[in-house]
């Protein structure tokens, strides 16, 4: 994460002892989804949505609607994000 735009070594150790010990349930789920296979909107996918979305407001800065509209953005881009790194990704991959 340190390597995107905007996002510094110490943001980066932030974000990442924040979702510490909540993305190995979703890394299964993704082992398990096949790639063509488009997501529902599980409560697994609330929850990644949510993760994102309290990192952006709390520990980058940005206003709750802001990072709403950045994470809609993202899943419209791509439609297979799966884990919360993959979000980040897609959201921060315009700032490259």
């Amino acid at each position: 994460m340190a390597g995107l735009n905007g996002i510094g070594k110490r943001t980066a150790e932030k974000i990442i002892a924040t979702l510490n010990g909540k993305v190995e349930r979703f890394i299964s789920m993704a082992e398990g989804q096949d790639v063509g296979q488009t997501p529902h909107m599980t409560d697994d996918m609330r929850d990644i949505r949510q993760q994102v979305e309290d990192v952006l407001v709390e520990q980058l800065g940005h206003s709750h609607a802001s990072a709403k509209r950045m994470i809609e953005e993202a899943f419209e881009r791509n439609q297979t994000i799966s884990t919360p790194e993959a979000l980040f990704d897609e959201i921060y991959q315009e700032s490259r």
